[in-house]
């Protein structure tokens, strides 16, 4: 029953109290509780002989990002001969059992007339990563006299995975590319070494003293003169990122993240411009246990590994042991440690020296302010990790 129909059993209760002191009011209300009994009667008559059919269609991306906007789009139609009342539709979007997230549709009764679509969109910003739930909406319909409503459950039920943002993975390699040019550094991507390795990198003229192996006879045919290959030296660099993963990470910043997430995003961003050197990158969790999830290695394959691990990684509210981490990684090149500031003054203070000792150590240090200056942080991240590849 809507609203109304409360209202008027109401009046009739006021009506039938009040004939005790003025009897004549009896006769009105049993006058009106006829009434209603036949509206009730038509009503149930008119909703169930409506011709009316309700389409929904919910509208998402394959995957949504972690703290993008997103986009989803909801479409009603009424592929019926008759127009429909609708009450306000409430969308909601579940992590396990727990809400994340809802949103109405529209605020104030909407008609749908006969043969018309109506859609609407709207942006939702996940926080955290996981599977996400969508149910079956609950939609809400009523006809003349308006007494009484009908729910219909409509649409399929979804479940998304929230993965890291690949969105702000592909914006930081572009602002990341062009702040090493605006700043003169692109030359250092660029720097020719005379090695071999499988990369040409320019055909000049032969002289005394060259590698006779070098010589490329099929241009030297066309110039009338000897011509060698110069390589690129194979420069491939070992980098392991370590993700802190402990209780200070779990704390929440700025937009209601907490710095874990931010942490995952910056991870994917650094691992993308590192294998995008054609270095070889794998990823360390510092966490209950100090495990290598992912092992050294190149190329795009190697991303989707780490961006499936990332998906996969739940902090934990334990302390870690950092003191592994040196047994782990050997002598490698680079080392790039994400974790809270918060480490620096606790029991960690002498690892971290000792791995700044030992490696080339590039930290990134987060704290409830780092979404602030979120891409700062990843540039100057980036442009150490530049500066100590090219030694």
């Amino acid at each position: 029953m809507r609203r109304i129909s409360f209202y008027w059993l109401g009046g009739l209760i006021v009506c039938f109290g009040l004939s005790y002191g003025w009897p004549e009011l009896y006769n009105y209300g049993i006058f009106g509780l006829f009434m209603l009994l036949v509206a009730l009667g038509y009503n149930v008559y008119r909703i169930s002989t409506a011709n009316y059919k309700i389409e929904l269609v919910i509208k998402t991306p394959p995957i949504f990002t972690l703290g993008d906007p997103n986009t989803i789009t909801i479409t009603l139609k009424n592929t019926g001969l008759e127009g429909v009342n609708l009450e306000p539709i409430i969308f909601e979007a579940y992590n396990r059992e727990r809400v994340i997230f809802q949103h109405e549709l529209f605020h104030h009764h909407l008609f749908l007339k006969s043969g018309e679509t109506i859609d609407f969109s709207f942006l939702f910003q996940p926080k955290t990563r996981g599977l996400l739930m969508i149910n079956p909406l609950e939609v809400t319909i009523f006809v003349p006299p308006y007494l009484l409503r009908k729910s219909l459950k409509l649409g399929t039920s979804q479940t998304i995975k929230v993965y890291p943002s690949i969105l702000q993975m592909k914006h930081f390699k572009m602002l990341f590319t062009a702040n090493l040019k605006q700043i003169g550094r692109s030359m250092a991507l660029k720097k020719v070494h005379d090695g071999f390795s499988y990369e040409l990198e320019q055909i000049l003229p032969y002289n005394t003293g060259d590698d006779t192996r070098k010589i490329n006879w099929r241009v030297s045919g066309r110039k009338a003169e000897l011509m060698v290959n110069k390589y690129q030296s194979d420069r491939r660099r070992d980098v392991y990122i370590i993700l802190d993963s402990t209780r200070p990470m779990l704390q929440e910043g700025v937009g209601s993240m907490s710095i874990f997430e931010y942490a995952i995003n910056m991870t994917l961003m650094l691992a993308n411009i590192i294998l995008q050197k054609g270095d070889r990158c794998g990823l360390i969790v510092v966490g209950k246990q100090t495990e290598i999830r992912v092992a050294l290695g190149g190329g795009q394959k190697q991303l989707k590994r780490i961006l499936e691990s990332l998906y996969q990684l739940v902090p934990t509210d334990n302390e870690g042991d950092f003191f592994k981490i040196e047994r782990l990684v050997g002598r490698k090149d680079i080392l790039l440690v994400c974790s809270h500031e918060e480490q620096l003054t606790g029991i960690y203070l002498p690892v971290f020296k000792r791995l700044f000792k030992l490696f080339s150590t590039i930290p990134v240090w987060l704290s409830e302010r780092s979404p602030q200056n979120f891409k700062a942080l990843g540039l100057q991240a980036g442009r150490d990790y530049l500066s100590k590849r090219t030694r």
